[in-house]
């Protein structure tokens, strides 16, 4: 698991969620934050913004470096991006998630992490908005809201409360 030290969190999808998840990270200097995805734009953004320190399209390129990641993607492509993340990541990272539904998550968690669910934390943040983009994300997204988190029986107690302890970390401002 991740040490008290500075962290790499690494999120991949920029968007509403993902962004949001970024800006609350900004002001907490133990996070450094990367991301991934499709789009040139937000990346950019949100680079020249200071939200992020470094970003790529390849999830391959970034992944190795991080302690956390955070899939904050539509669900039907976590698959897909489990599949890549398996053979960068290390056996310390934790992954979580930001997708509505957890069933075809955890399915695909089991699929590409079979000897390592203890670090998968399912989780499906309670906040939103009738917007989208990385345009509309801000960094209060989350202030004041629920995050279901949905470990199944593999699950490490001590992934989920480092997860639990960081997110509260987020909201302390």
């Amino acid at each position: 698991m991740p040490s008290a030290d500075r962290q790499t969190v690494l999120i991949v999808g920029l968007g509403l969620i993902g962004g949001s998840i970024a800006r609350a990270l900004i002001d907490h200097p133990s996070f450094r934050v990367l991301a991934c995805g499709r789009d040139d734009r937000p990346l950019r953004q949100a680079q020249s913004e200071g939200v992020i320190e470094n970003w790529s399209h390849d999830i391959k390129e970034l992944a190795p470096q991080a302690d956390i990641v955070v899939v904050a993607t539509p669900t039907r492509t976590v698959a897909q991006i489990f599949s890549a993340l398996a053979d960068c990541v290390t056996r310390d990272t934790i992954i979580t998630d930001a997708a509505s539904v957890k069933g075809s998550v955890v399915a695909d968690a089991r699929r590409y992490f079979p000897d390592s669910l203890d670090r998968v934390v399912p989780a499906h943040p309670i906040a939103g908005s009738e917007q989208t983009g990385y345009a509309a994300s801000r960094a209060d997204l989350y202030t004041g809201r629920n995050v279901i988190v949905t470990p199944d029986r593999h699950t490490s107690t001590t992934a989920v409360s480092y997860t639990h302890l960081r997110a509260h970390e987020t909201e302390a401002d």
